[in-house]
């Protein structure tokens, strides 16, 4: 897709500190769906903006030191101000949001890929409440109404909201008061995750995904499993690894950032996928049911639409580590129809994405939404 005549498409994404969902979102809106577009991001790693592979090129809209891993989040109520000061992008925008970059404007038609409304000041507020250190609890509290209502603003400037699930069009219609929300899945590139050969063993459960918390809930995963005869593999990076290392038991083991391919080959090998945070959609069970595994997925969030009880995994109620544990014994004493999952994974496929996509932002109103 070009857009329309005489227009010019740019992605806007939030922060690119490590490869996980939002970027392949992004990279896909602007390979697959915009044929090319450029992308910009408030900020993060340019290493982690190379491994997405952009064809049409991207760039910071912000200085690195601004929004570094470490200091991003106590940023958050000034960047709505930063971003309101920025020149608005030339041209129609499509924004993969789950922060701050549905508030860049632009010379065109807006339209929102959400991820989900800034879980600080919305559905996860209490859970960084009670995790967060006092001056950041001091913080955001004094910024909650502010935040919330440039927040609302910015979502009135857009003339199309996309929602990655029904979970999160719910949301948006709670805290912006949308009713005009179309709900597009995120894409999953079946060429990569794909059901492994019969042979292949299952020796260990595997968590995939940012390791920050209290929103991923690693550490729980990390109790579940302590003083058990499971293997648990963490693929991911994020700005709690080394402190969550420090405290896993031997059986817990820290991968690191991993591509799409040796991704593929751990879920391919797993008994089982562990998913423990209530996430808006959640690719990684997605990904995992594409290559055959079943997941152990909290009931609440994304995996609710996604996971089928009892065929492509299991569910568990309560967030403590014995709930997790008993239901992790059980998948592990399942036998699973690999193919099966296999394919009902294959339904999420990226030509589905594009297709969806494709038609939602040509359904969009040409003229730019109302400023915020």
């Amino acid at each position: 897709m070009t857009g329309a005549p005489g227009s010019r498409w740019t992605v806007a994404h939030d922060f690119s500190h490590v490869l996980a969902g939002a970027e392949r979102v992004s990279r896909a809106l602007a390979n697959d769906v915009l044929g090319g577009a450029p992308v910009v991001a408030l900020g993060g790693d340019p290493r982690v903006m190379g491994r997405m592979h952009l064809r049409g090129g991207w760039r910071f809209l912000f200085p690195r030191w601004l929004v570094s891993e470490h200091l991003y989040r106590a940023m958050a109520p000034l960047y709505p101000f930063l971003v309101r000061r920025l020149p608005p992008v030339e041209g129609d925008l499509v924004c993969s949001s789950y922060a701050f970059s549905h508030h860049v404007r632009c010379t065109g038609t807006k339209v929102v890929y959400c991820h989900t409304p800034l879980r600080q000041v919305w559905s996860g507020r209490d859970d960084y409440l009670r995790h967060a250190g006092p001056l950041r609890r001091l913080l955001l509290r004094a910024s909650t109404g502010y935040l919330r209502a440039r927040d609302v603003a910015a979502a009135r400037s857009a003339s199309l909201y996309v929602a990655s699930s029904g979970a999160v069009k719910e949301r948006i219609r709670e805290c912006y008061g949308r009713e005009d929300v179309v709900v597009v899945a995120p894409p999953l590139d079946t060429a990569v995750f794909m059901p492994a050969d019969a042979s292949v063993e299952r020796r260990h459960f595997l968590w995939v995904g940012r390791i920050v918390e209290p929103y991923k809930r690693l550490e729980l995963t990390i109790e579940a499993f302590r003083g058990t005869s499971h293997v648990l593999l963490v693929a991911g990076e994020g700005r709690d690894r080394r402190r969550l290392e420090e405290l896993a038991p031997d059986n817990v083991r820290f991968l690191g950032w991993q591509d799409d391919q040796q991704l593929a080959r751990l879920y391919q090998s797993a008994t089982a996928v562990v998913f423990p945070s209530e996430d808006d959609f959640g690719l990684v069970p997605v990904e995992s049911m594409a290559c055959g595994t079943p997941s152990v997925a909290y009931a609440g969030g994304g995996a609710k639409e996604t996971v089928v009880e009892g065929e492509t995994g299991l569910f568990f109620d309560e967030l403590e580590p014995a709930a997790l544990r008993a239901v992790v014994d059980r998948a592990a004493a399942r036998t699973w129809d690999h193919g099966k999952i296999a394919a009902l994974g294959a339904h999420y496929g990226l030509e589905r994405f594009v297709l969806q996509m494709t038609d939602a932002v040509g359904r969009a109103s040409v003229p730019a939404g109302r400023d915020a």
